[in-house]
């Protein structure tokens, strides 16, 4: 999977998931790996709840702008 940021595992989120392991990440929040792959090239968006889990996990290297694409207007799923 590729994604707009150029490459499978582009920008921090990828980067972060890349060194920490998409089969790990996904086990550990009880998802699917397809559905951390679809995170990764921005097809789909974690619930609001599993983002703040990834930004935590990361420690610091994550932020909420890294999980979730920018959006028309600058606005973030319902519940940030």
């Amino acid at each position: 999977m590729r994604n707009a940021a150029g490459g499978r595992w582009g920008g921090r989120l990828g980067s972060w998931v890349h060194g920490y392991g998409a089969y790990r990440l996904a086990h550990e929040l009880g998802v699917t790996p397809d559905a951390v792959y679809h995170w990764v090239a921005g097809r789909r968006a974690p619930a609001p709840g599993t983002a703040w889990e990834l930004v935590r996990r990361s420690g610091g290297a994550l932020r909420l702008e890294d999980v979730y694409p920018q959006q028309r207007g600058g606005g973030r799923p319902a519940g940030l």
